[in-house]
């Protein structure tokens, strides 16, 4: 298994030594490993999710996307998150003496919001405004770098990693049936989720007594053939203008239009 953690520590550790160096064509390549190191560090939180999302080379390549991804299926996943151990004096307590093991502050998506864009900028030419003016300032992307250095070390300074939330549940998708994994923040009554092997999305509900009711997002069409008028039920995905749809009873082939009509009091002025 391909060690995104060690990678991104020695990305991490290569934008320091050229930022260290006080040669202003040296931040060029500081930025190109600090975008190096933001990226090994998304993939490595990808990673704590790949038994729950099989496929999990197919997500985003790009950072922002991927970790949106994340917070799909974990709302808690570029949370802070803290791991202890203790003896319970009771079975089902909560122990007295508890021991902190470590603290993990992940990567997160203001982060890379703030930061990765960003450092994509400095990669680039200087545009000709820029050298027209002759004010490329070196000590603020300098001082930018330095800032972004300090924002990294916190999250590769945890003393423990990846870490998930508990599921809340689990199911088998109604379409692919793979099975999807359910996480709702305690203060969530309702969400949606998606199965990452399908598409396929369903919204889920918590009822007065706690547990959770879902129902699949689409819709039912009744099919066309005179002769049939089976109603069948299609997802949201494919609800798609000029899709075709064939009826599961007797074949036929609806196609799905987007269609205008006039009102009967419809009057066109001039």
């Amino acid at each position: 298994m391909i060690d995104f953690r060690s990678m991104a520590i020695n990305a991490f550790e290569q934008a320091k030594k050229q930022l260290s160096e006080n040669n202003d064509i040296k931040l060029n390549y500081a930025a190109l490993e600090l975008r190096f190191c933001l990226e090994y560090m998304t993939y490595d939180r990808a990673r704590a999710y790949h038994d729950e999302i099989p496929d999990i080379e197919s997500l985003s390549w790009q950072p922002n996307k991927l970790m949106n991804e994340l917070l799909e299926l974990d709302p808690f996943a570029d949370a802070k998150a803290s791991i202890s151990i203790g003896l319970q004096k009771k079975y089902g307590e909560r122990s007295e003496d508890m021991q902190l093991l470590g603290t993990e502050n992940p990567i997160t998506l203001k982060l890379l919001k703030d930061h990765y864009n960003a450092l994509g900028s400095f990669l680039h030419a200087p545009t000709l405004k820029q050298f027209k003016k002759d004010n490329i300032d070196f000590s603020a992307r300098r001082k930018r770098f330095e800032a972004i250095i300090a924002d990294i070390e916190i999250a590769l300074s945890s003393t423990v990693w990846n870490l998930k939330t508990p599921l809340s549940s689990n199911f088998n998708c109604e379409r692919c049936d793979r099975t999807v994994s359910v996480r709702m923040h305690p203060r969530e009554n309702e969400r949606g989720i998606r199965c990452f092997n399908c598409n396929a999305t369903y919204h889920f509900k918590k009822s007065n007594g706690g547990s959770l009711n879902y129902a699949k997002n689409g819709g039912s069409i009744t099919c066309k053939n005179e002769k049939c008028g089976n109603q069948f039920f299609i997802w949201s995905d494919e609800a798609i203008p000029e899709s075709r749809h064939k009826c599961p009873k007797c074949q036929y082939e609806n196609r799905l239009v987007l269609g205008v009509y006039g009102t009967s009091d419809s009057t066109i002025n001039g």
